[in-house]
């Protein structure tokens, strides 16, 4: 039965975590095209932190709804197909409009719902959309390029990991960068064959050799700033560099003669223009290959389970050491693990 109220996170101003509060609202209902989903997990990722700072791509009316993504029922849905064809279904899914996935039920688009068999995991699942779908989107990109290696910062990441499965079941050359010696240590053990340490006294040269004795002509950028420069300037001449996040919150910063001269181009990736791009029947088509290549190896580690009420404490808790792990809203639990 479907609550006549529900209770939601909602954003109060664009001023961060401070702004957020838990309230009480009636239970919408779904429009044309669109599904009800009573949530049942939802993560908190960096693009999740950047919008409640007025630092991702588009801003909502306020009080906003929060969460990109999350895992489900989908318990009503509105006239159209394949929306009906969903409801007393398990989906993972993307918000869109004003609903975000952090509260209780959610409405959204039945274009960007992917139904999934129950014995898929919830709280893996509930990841299943915006890391695992990103890094489908761009290692695609780099097939249709014709790109022969690659380039990705933030490599120890949760995201980073996705996409150096998926490089190595496709046997495509990736140059990881990370911080830290123990990152490197595991992604080692993960099977990566190239990593560079950015904050090492000879990184450049590190990277401008391996890029150019790889011929890896597209870089994937989760961090921007003087990286960004760093990472196109160590490219060969005609790469293609795709930023999709701004971990560094600093602006992008490039070599003017690496565009003008030397055919080097910068691009935006947003993987819900990307999946909306894409459709609905293509995506639920490459659904098995995606989940052969990433479902089984995904067990991303999770460092605290919230509820509704304790969401603040554990988004502070995860950006004090997002490495550590992913922080689940479980909207329908009483307390945090």
């Amino acid at each position: 039965m479907i609550p006549e109220k529900m209770r939601v996170v909602r954003l109060k101003s664009y001023q961060g975590i401070d702004a957020l509060e838990v309230v009480e609202v009636p239970t919408p209902k779904p429009g044309p095209g669109e599904v009800l989903i009573k949530v049942l997990a939802a993560p908190v990722n960096p693009s999740d932190l950047m919008f409640i700072r007025e630092q991702y791509g588009f801003v909502k009316p306020l009080p906003a709804g929060v969460g990109f993504e999350g895992c489900g029922e989908v318990v009503a849905s509105g006239p159209g197909l394949p929306g009906q064809l969903y409801v007393g279904r398990r989906v993972v899914f993307g918000s869109q409009g004003d609903w975000g996935s952090w509260g209780e039920y959610v409405v959204t688009s039945a274009q960007i719902v992917i139904p999934i068999a129950r014995r898929f995991e919830v709280e893996q699942a509930a990841m299943f959309v915006v890391n695992p779908m990103t890094a489908w989107g761009m290692v695609e990109i780099a097939g249709k390029e014709g790109h022969r290696a690659l380039i990705q910062n933030a490599a120890a990441s949760a995201l980073g990991k996705m996409i150096l499965a998926l490089c190595n079941d496709l046997n495509l050359p990736l140059i990881n960068i990370v911080r830290r010696q123990e990152q490197i240590d595991l992604l080692q053990s993960l099977g990566a064959e190239h990593v560079l340490n950015s904050t090492h006294p000879d990184f450049d040269n590190q990277l401008k050799a391996k890029a150019h004795d790889l011929r890896a002509t597209l870089a994937l950028d989760a961090v921007s700033g003087t990286l960004t420069a760093r990472t196109l300037s160590a490219m060969p001449n005609g790469s293609h560099l795709i930023l999709y996040g701004s971990l560094s919150n600093e602006a992008v910063t490039a070599d003017p003669r690496d565009i003008l001269f030397w055919g080097k181009r910068i691009s935006g990736f947003i993987l819900n223009d990307w999946m909306a791009e894409k459709g609905v029947l293509p995506l639920l088509m490459a659904l098995p290959r995606i989940s052969s290549s990433l479902w089984e190896k995904m067990d991303v580690k999770i460092q605290g389970r919230f509820s509704l009420d304790g969401l603040k404490d554990g988004l502070r808790q995860y950006e004090r050491n997002m490495t550590a792990g992913k922080i689940l809203l479980l909207p329908h639990a009483s307390q945090a693990d």
